[in-house]
C-alpha cells in the first residue's frame, strides 16, 4: 500500500512508506523479474541473494 491509500484508510501513521521502525513487506526482483528476496514485516522469508 502506498502513502495515499494508507492515509485514505487511516493508516498513514503506520503504513504506506518505508521508514525505520515501520513494518515492511518487500519483494526484490532480479533483472529478469524473478523473485530474489522476500521480506515480511521486515524479516527475510526468502533470500536467494545469500545463496549466490
Amino acid at each position: 500500500m502506498t502513502s495515499v491509500p494508507a492515509r485514505a484508510v487511516g493508516l498513514g501513521g503506520e503504513a504506506g512508506s518505508l521508514a525505520p521502525g515501520r513494518p515492511a513487506d518487500l519483494v526484490v526482483l532480479t533483472d529478469d523479474l524473478l523473485v530474489d528476496a522476500v521480506f515480511a514485516r521486515g524479516n527475510p522469508v526468502i533470500n536467494h541473494t545469500e545463496e549466490r
